[in-house]
């Protein structure tokens, strides 16, 4: 799940994390993530939108499920 501390290295690592077996979903926390990248509640911010488009990549790149988990 990338929501929480170290979700700007996971991001970063997304490739190895989508990757790896046993992983099976790519499950973003979209309040938590919004709030680590400094932009809380902001779904519609450039850094928010590109952390998405760069785990979304990284999904359908190594065929596995994309998610997101938002509360409110």
């Amino acid at each position: 799940m990338i929501e929480t501390r170290g979700s700007i290295e996971s991001i970063e690592s997304i490739d190895s994390i989508a990757s790896t077996t046993g992983v099976d979903v790519l499950l973003i926390g979209s309040n938590d993530l919004s709030i680590e990248l400094g932009v809380p509640g902001d779904f519609a911010s450039d850094v928010f939108r590109d952390a998405l488009v760069k785990v979304s990549a990284a999904a359908k790149r190594h065929g596995k499920i994309r998610g997101f988990l938002r509360r409110g």
